[in-house]
């Protein structure tokens, strides 16, 4: 079996065909799959871990946010569906800064491919917020392949 191909996925309803690409490609390759999903802290706060209160206590632990929950849920499902598929995947979850997690993990894990969706945004929400994609893209160790809202699983 080659080095893995990564996938990650963010719940978007474009999940669907780019988890049909990364089978078309694993499949073609005769890789597994890895799929990682990663909250961002800057944008679930309550993703973080309990943070002090102003008199010095720790807030208590009220379990998993639910974009933790969501995330988890998600992996699963992409892991099954790529399963039912005939290909091996696993799955995982992470937190912290999007495209930087997900390249240190592609490296890290020696993929021979990245495979993630991109989504039209305004010009002002990619200047305030920036683009996983393009950061991917600018920083992966490995080659990038992009699945936009218009290919269709092409």
């Amino acid at each position: 079996m080659s080095a893995p191909i990564l996938i990650a996925i963010d719940g978007s309803s474009q999940a669907e065909a780019l988890l049909q690409l990364a089978a078309r490609h694993a499949k073609a390759l005769n890789a597994p799959i890895e799929v990682i999903c990663v909250l961002d802290p800057d944008r679930d706060p309550a993703s973080l871990t309990p943070t002090l209160l102003g008199t010095g206590e720790i807030i208590p632990d009220t379990g998993p946010s639910q974009a933790q929950l969501d995330a988890d849920q998600a992996v699963v499902a992409a892991v099954s569906q790529l399963q039912a598929a005939g290909v091996e995947a696993k799955g995982h979850v992470a937190s912290g800064e999007p495209s930087r997690l997900i390249c240190t993990y592609a490296r890290n894990r020696n993929c021979q491919l990245i495979v993630l969706g991109h989504r039209y945004r305004h010009w002002f929400a990619k200047l305030r917020e920036g683009s996983v994609c393009h950061a991917v893209i600018e920083h992966a160790s490995c080659p990038v392949l992009v699945q936009t809202p218009h290919s269709h699983g092409a």
